[in-house]
């Protein structure tokens, strides 16, 4: 089990030193479930959107998303058959796995321009 982060998927500007070595951590989870599929080892990737910590924002994070991460943990080390990916908590207005399937739903532009009117609606910088 790896603990990455949305911003694996989702990079935001400012953020890209800790979206690379997040969405390197995506690749690096992929390549080992697929390895290990054969010995009968699960590999799993828990996503966390923004969950107050030392790193994340007072005005973003939230104390109240941590039994999320906790039970997505807990799933992905006991469960038989665990999920690939557990996007867990939510990123600034959406529940992350919202947010991670919109950003694989929609063109990159188009993605960028709902990124850039959540900020401007929200009054957060990313």
């Amino acid at each position: 089990m790896n603990i990455g982060s949305v911003a694996g998927v989702l990079a935001a500007s400012n953020g890209s030193p800790y979206s690379a070595t997040k969405h390197a951590l995506e690749a690096m989870s992929d390549s080992w479930r697929q390895e290990l599929a054969l010995s009968g080892i699960a590999v799993s990737l828990v996503q966390p959107g923004f969950i107050a910590s030392k790193m994340c924002q007072k005005d973003v994070c939230d104390d109240a998303e941590l039994p999320y991460f906790s039970a997505a943990v807990a799933h992905a080390i006991t469960s038989s058959y665990p999920k690939s990916r557990y996007p867990v908590a939510s990123v600034i207005v959406m529940p992350s796995w919202l947010a991670v399937w919109l950003r694989k739903s929609v063109p990159d532009r188009v993605f960028d321009a709902i990124t850039e009117l959540v900020i401007r609606i929200t009054g957060l910088d990313m």
